[in-house]
């Protein structure tokens, strides 16, 4: 069954909503809240499967709560507003429900969520299933690519930090990212590929940029990249 958080200023609203999910028999309610902050500290206590968000909030307002948070679970809007849309989808939500909702809406909603989630499913199951062996004298080690956040050039070769350990991979970084990018690795510099999964922010610097990673490195961003990057992310240029 799905775990969803539902997110809406009103409590008649998140009543309403949280009776229809629950007769559909396909979701569970594990969180509400009133606002951004609390959306953000529900999901620091547990990730659930889908967001069911309203756009009009005190604090920050739902579709700039997604566009700034690239790390939230599977987004459905639901508004009183239809003129959100396009900036809703832009931002690319799962879907877009106008209230008062309706079962036959919210039916078509938890189906375009189930497939959301099979195919992140998926993704994710690909990428921790993908090895990386390094060698390190007699002994040869196998690291799970989802486990690495950034790699970085050393001379011909590349380079990447383990668990506070540098390990030395006997691949250039134009091969690794041919190799991983369709694990959502991306070259922001000449010199730096990182997980896109794990890019937390960017800073515009003089020399192009730099972004922050989930376990603390910040990795260089050339200014051909800049832009290439906010794009990856789901923001504007």
């Amino acid at each position: 069954m799905m775990r969803v958080f539902i997110a809406d200023d009103e409590e008649p609203a998140r009543r309403r909503l949280r009776q229809m999910l629950g007769r559909t028999g396909r979701a569970e309610v594990v969180a509400e809240g009133s606002c951004s902050d609390e959306v953000l500290e529900a999901l620091r206590q547990g990730r659930p499967d889908a967001l069911f968000l309203d756009i009009c909030m005190p604090q920050i307002d739902g579709i700039s709560l997604l566009s700034r948070e690239h790390d939230l679970p599977p987004v459905v809007f639901v508004t009183g507003h239809e003129h959100y849309a396009a900036k809703a989808f832009d931002q690319q939500a799962v879907d877009y429900l106008l209230k008062p909702v309706t079962e036959s809406r919210l039916d078509q909603a938890l189906d375009r969520l189930d497939e959301v989630i099979r195919k992140s499913n998926l993704q994710v199951g690909t990428l921790a299933s993908e090895k990386l062996a390094v060698s390190c004298g007699d002994t040869v080690y196998f690291f799970s690519v989802c486990d690495i956040v950034r790699f970085h050039a050393a001379d011909k070769y590349a380079a990447f930090f383990h668990k506070g350990q540098e390990y030395l991979v006997e691949q250039s970084l134009s091969a690794l990212q041919q190799r991983f990018a369709h694990l959502g690795f991306i070259k922001t510099h000449r010199s730096e590929l990182v997980n896109g999964r794990a890019i937390l922010s960017l800073k515009k610097i003089a020399s192009g940029g730099a972004v922050k990673l989930s376990d603390g490195q910040v990795a260089s961003v050339s200014r051909r990249s800049y832009n290439d990057i906010i794009e990856y992310m789901g923001g504007e240029k």
